[in-house]
């Protein structure tokens, strides 16, 4: 399971990467020249620089956790024991991840329904419209974060099981 789940995440990671961001860079790009040189400006290109962005963090989410590219406190977990290292990992993922990959996907599908179901658009008069394919990557990126979470916890509880002596 975890060779298929990080294959599903670093696809998701991919299509961010490959897709999304340089979508957004080229999509910036054009509208500052625009703004800037050709006196255009359009509402909707910003609306999707927010879209293309929100798409590219809530889909690399999963796949940067699981590669150990989130924040934490390098300097003090470097100098635990493997143990300690593993039951802070445990406690954080518990404590932390799952409530909130679990509040990403119950409150964010329930956003996007409600978003689906009234048609929701932007306010602005010339933003976008479909206002749900934007707020459905909150339950999809919690999903790929509780999974990737789910991941980290099964190898930290493997770290915790080992012996001591044992490479790991």
């Amino acid at each position: 399971m975890d060779a298929r789940l990080g294959r599903l995440l670093r696809w998701a990671f991919r299509l961010a990467a490959l897709l999304c961001f340089p979508l957004l860079v080229t999509i910036s790009i054009y509208d500052i020249v625009g703004r800037q040189f050709m006196n255009t400006g359009s509402t909707a290109l910003q609306e999707l620089q927010w879209h293309l962005f929100f798409a590219s963090v809530m889909l690399a989410l999963g796949w940067v956790y699981l590669r150990d590219g989130h924040v934490r406190i390098d300097i003090l977990r470097a100098r635990w024991p493997v143990p300690r290292q593993a039951g802070v990992e445990i406690a954080g993922i518990l404590l932390a991840l799952l409530p909130l990959a679990l509040l990403l996907i119950v409150s964010g599908g329930a956003q996007a329904w409600t978003a689906f179901e009234s048609d929701e658009h932007s306010q602005a008069a010339m933003g976008l419209g479909q206002r749900w394919i934007a707020k459905s990557l909150i339950p999809l990126g919690g999903a790929l974060l509780l999974a990737a979470g789910l991941v980290a916890l099964g190898r930290s509880v493997a770290r915790l099981r080992r012996r001591p002596g044992t490479d790991g």
